[in-house]
Parts: structure tokens; sequence; C-alpha cells
């Protein structure tokens, strides 16, 4: 045998073993990358539990809050009514039926120490004998439960109680009579808990006005009383989390230190254990002006999937098997190889986008169900308020003087606007979704649309204490879509009054030859620079969901509509100092187009 000849068997030799080799090593790392992308897997399928469950709390909360503001309506102008008008709406909601974990809504009145005989007497006459506010002893003010419904054997326990006696319930009642607005309290347990079932629970305050009060003196002179809500923590999470994520242990705690003096609820009873493999995470959110700490851990015997026991396993066996196979394939055949590279090659890229394709679904179904939940809320809560402003006007309409029928009717009125404004606005977001938010110019006057939104949003910034002004020349014609910058106008005027009550509004509108500059500045909270760019984004706020409600995609559509005019829209703020938002136009807009952003990251 020549040497040539030898060293081209050998040649031939070296490289089914060099790709045995190779194919073994591979094998390793694959089996390896599997084992961590499971657990990866794992980690984000864990994440995804936690948030759900957060978002069930939350809008459960919200739910909550939005009862308490309707409960308030049949407060006309803070007289209090009847015991039967207030007994009345609240048992028709059917609170055990269609929301579980709240222990009742009742209310309670701010009393001084010369009004408590008269107090006691009034509700001895209304039928409640025996009532008398206790703890006994003198104090400066009293917050005495005065109805409470449904009244069970729970609840009558109650009747009576001063609340204001007990320091923390006093703080969160102080807090929302100084605020006017809700007022969660920390962790307690409730005067209705008896017997071998005691929970800890919390209370949610709502302060009770006469009149409108502006700042705080008036607030603290016009209180009357407050509307609540107590909770037995245990009952309302587990009726929250009943039939939600599973293999989830969850724990709520009040404020931000988690210890068991702190627990409001422990989903398995297991408070102290540690996480599995460190799977352990800690969210915070703010309740009624109270900090709540969720922690959540995988749940007590909670078994490891399939996937988790034997995919490293088959990897690696299915791999050596397969290196086998392709080492006896090139042994004997060596022109097999680069038809077994190629299909290699094909697998591990269908691989690739088979896993890209799960991920964006995956997303894409997470984002859904987060704006379903969201428009869930947005939508129920002013139809619940709406509910029972339509009750309490028909059930008090032939006692209701004369000159008080135009303001209820202008408080149901607000209500289908703010309606109006949000399926307008799902209705933008359904368009882009579906193919693109279209635009049709037409020759029109931009100066008259921005005096037509400041005409409509008069009222609204009266209400506010905003004096919107609007600097603009009388005609300033175009070719744009006029509904569609009507609906830019309107958002930024709107958020300008949502986040500047009592500061006032600029809206100023400037010919700038082929162009045209719109500009909305508020003197309100301002936006910090890193939410700046972020705001633009779907599902995207620079402030807290719980105290400024909406979507999240009003300036999202402002900037499809405004880009699909070919033109941009900016802001400038620091936070306390207000916002500007700056709108520059085309005088002629593109013909007919449609703007769209793909449904899915």
């Amino acid at each position: 045998m020549s040497r040539s000849s030898h060293l081209g068997a050998l040649r031939r030799d070296l490289v089914p073993w060099s790709l045995l080799l190779a194919s073994l090593i591979l094998t390793a790392l694959a089996s390896r990358a599997a084992s961590r992308g499971l657990r990866a897997e794992e980690q984000a399928r864990f994440d995804e539990l936690g948030i759900t469950a957060e978002g069930e709390i939350r809008a459960r909360l919200e739910a909550y809050l939005a009862l308490l503001r309707g409960a308030r309506g049949v407060f006309l102008e803070g007289r209090e009514p009847s015991p039967a008008a207030f007994r009345e709406p609240v048992r028709s909601l059917e609170l055990e039926q269609h929301y579980p974990g709240i222990q009742g809504l009742g209310y309670t009145r701010r009393l001084g120490p010369g009004q408590l005989a008269e107090e006691e007497a009034l509700r001895r006459s209304q039928g409640e004998a025996g009532f008398h506010v206790w703890p006994a002893g003198r104090r400066e003010t009293y917050g005495s439960i005065v109805w409470l419904e449904p009244l069970d054997w729970r609840n009558r326990r109650a009747i009576g109680y001063d609340m204001f006696s007990e320091p923390t319930r006093r703080a969160a009642m102080e807090r929302a009579r100084d605020t006017g607005l809700p007022a969660a309290t920390a962790r307690v347990v409730l005067v209705q808990e008896a017997g071998d079932d005691v929970q800890a629970g919390f209370l949610i305050y709502l302060p009770v006005y006469r009149g409108t009060p502006r700042d705080l003196a008036e607030r603290r002179a016009a209180l009357t009383g407050w509307i609540y809500a107590p909770f037995r923590a245990e009952d309302l999470m587990r009726a929250t989390l009943k039939g939600g994520p599973r293999g989830l242990d969850v724990e709520v705690f009040d404020g931000e230190r988690i210890d068991l003096s702190t627990l409001l609820f422990d989903q398995d009873r297991s408070f102290g254990r540690a996480g599995k493999r460190g799977l352990a995470r800690v969210r915070r959110f703010e309740i009624a002006g109270r900090t709540w700490t969720l922690r959540y851990l995988p749940a007590v015997g909670a078994a490891p999937t399939a996937s988790e026991r034997y995919l490293p396993l088959a990897v690696a066996l299915a791999g050596t098997v397969f290196s086998l196979l392709v080492f006896s394939i090139v042994t004997t055949l060596a022109r097999g190889r680069a038809a077994a590279e190629e299909a290699g090659r094909r697998q591990a890229a269908l691989a690739a986008e088979n896993a890209r394709l799960l991920s964006r679904a995956e997303e894409a179904v997470r984002i859904r169900d987060e704006f379903l939940s969201l428009a869930s809320h947005e939508l129920k809560t002013p139809l619940t308020a709406l509910r029972l402003q339509a009750h309490a006007l028909a059930r008090n309409a032939a006692a209701l003087p004369r000159e008080a029928l135009p303001s209820r009717a202008e408080a149901i009125r607000r209500g289908t606007d703010r309606m109006a404004r949000l399926v307008e606005t799902l209705l933008d977001l359904s368009r882009i979704h579906a193919g693109g938010l279209s635009i049709e110019p037409v020759d029109s006057d931009l100066a008259k649309v921005v005096h037509e939104v400041a005409e409509r949003f008069a009222d609204e910034a009266h209400r506010a204490g905003c004096q919107l002004v609007v600097f603009a020349p009388d005609v300033l014609p175009g070719r744009w879509d006029p509904l569609r910058l009507d609906h830019v106008i309107t958002n930024l005027v709107a958020n300008a009054i949502k986040y500047g009550p009592g500061k006032p509004i600029e809206v100023l509108l400037e010919d700038e030859g082929d162009r045209a500059r719109l500009v909305v500045r508020d003197h309100g909270i301002g936006i910090a620079p890193a939410d700046q760019r972020r705001i633009f984004g779907r599902f995207e706020r620079a402030v807290s969901g719980h105290s400024f409600g909406g979507f999240g995609v009003g300036l999202w559509i402002a900037r499809q509509t405004v880009e699909a005019h070919g033109g941009t829209i900016s802001v400038e703020s620091r936070p306390g100092e207000g916002a500007t938002f700056t709108v520059e136009l085309p005088r002629r807009a593109p013909a007919a187009v449609a703007a769209n952003e793909p449904a899915s990251p």
C-alpha cells in the first residue's frame, strides 16, 4: 500500500471517529442546555402564575372600591338617608353571591360628646332596640357603626362599635377624612370574630361629606361619617384565588415587612418554609393607600412535571443513538454525511422557529389576558356607579327637590360620557389590531377642531378647578382626518385635566407654513424622564393604575394617528412641574393609509 493510500484510509477512518466524538460532545451540551432551558421555563411559568394571582387580587379589590364609591351615592349632598333607603340598595347587590369575600357594607357616623344620647335614642326609635355606643368612655370624637348589611350574626356584633376609639382603625379613618380617598387599615381582628375560626382582617373607609369640600379644612368640617367595608382576609383571598393558578402558594402581608405579625393570608398555611430550589418571589403593590406585600412560592408537595424529570435524559439518549447511527452511516456511506448534516441543520432551524413562534404566542395570550382584566374593571366601575345613582334617583325622586335633579342627571351624563370614551378607545384598539387605524384626509379646519374639543371640556375643566385657555388662529386649513385628530386632542386635554386638577391648562395652535404645531401644556404631577418614551407604548402608563383609571393605550393610539398623518408627537416634563405635549403635522396628510403595529411583540 502506497503512502498516499495509507493516508487516505487513515483520513477516512479518522473522519467517522472524529464525527462520533463531536456528536457525543454536542449531545452532552444539548442535554445540559435542555436542563437549563427547563429550569428557565419553570421560572418563567412560576413568575407568570404569581403575576396572575396578583392581578386577580388587584381586580377584586378595585371592584370593591368601586362598590364603596357607588354606595356613597345614596347620601345625597352628604344627607343621611333612612335606614330602608340604605338597606335596600345594598341588599339588592346580593353581596354574598356576587361579591364573595366582603363581610358587608356599612355606615359609621361621626359624633361629638354631646350627641351620644341623641344618637342612641334615634337609633332605638328606628328599631335598633338596645343600641348603644361602645366601648364606654368620654372621647372628643366618636365613629360609631350605625348600619351594616347584611345584618347576620357576625355583623350584628359590631353595631354601635366606636371604631374611632381604636388606633389602627382611627388612622385609616383620619387618612380618608383628610384626603377624600379610600383608605385601608393595617392588619386587625374584626369585632365580628368569634369562636375558633378567628381570621386576620382589614377595613376600607370612604368619607361622606356635606357638599363638595375643596381643601383639608373644609373636608374636616364637612365630614358626616364614613362608608366602609370590613374584610375577613382568609375568606376574601380564598374566594379571589378560587380556581386560580395551581401549584402556587400565595402569601399576603400588610406593609413591607414579611413576618407572622403582618401575615394576612397564607394559602397552604405553611408560612416560614424555604422556596423550592430558591423559587420564591416578592411583589409589592398599593391598595387604598396601604402597601401590601405578595410572596408566592411553589405549593407544598408540587411534583415536577414529566418533562422536568425525563427530558434531559431523553435528549442524552436520543443524541447518543443519533451519534452512533451517524457514525455507522458515515463509515459505510461517506456521501451520506452531507445529507445528514443538512437534515440536522433543518431540524435545528425548525426547532428554533417553533420556539420563537411559541414565545410570541405565549406573550400575546398574556397581553390579551391582562388587557381583558383591565377592560373589565374599567367598564364595570362606571356601570356600578350608574346603577347605584339611578337606583337612588328612582327611590328618592318624589322627595328630591326639583333644583337637585339637574345635578343628579349631570352625574349620570358624566358616567355615560366616560363609558363612551372607553368604548371609543376599545374600538380604536380593535381597528389597529384588525389591520390598521385608517385615516381619511379631507380639507378641514384644525382650529375649528381645537375649539370644539375645548368647548366640550369646558364643564369638566371647571369642575376640576382647571382654567382651560386656548390660543389659536380663527382658521387653520389643511388636509387631515378631523375625526382622528379630534380623538388625539381629546386624549391630551383629558389627560391634562386628570393629572393636573386645580391647575391651568394651555392649548396653543400655531401656523408654521407647511406644518401645523399643537401644544397642550398642564401644570400637574409631571412625568419622570425615564417614563417619557415608554408612555407612548401600548398598555403603558407613568403612574399607578389604582390611582388613575384608563387602559394605558390613549397615547399609543394618539401616536399611531399622528404618525399616520406623517407627523410627530413628543413630551417635555419634569416631575411636579407639569407636562407639555407637542404635535407637529404636515398641512397635507398622506393619502388614506392605515397606522398599524404588530399585535404581538
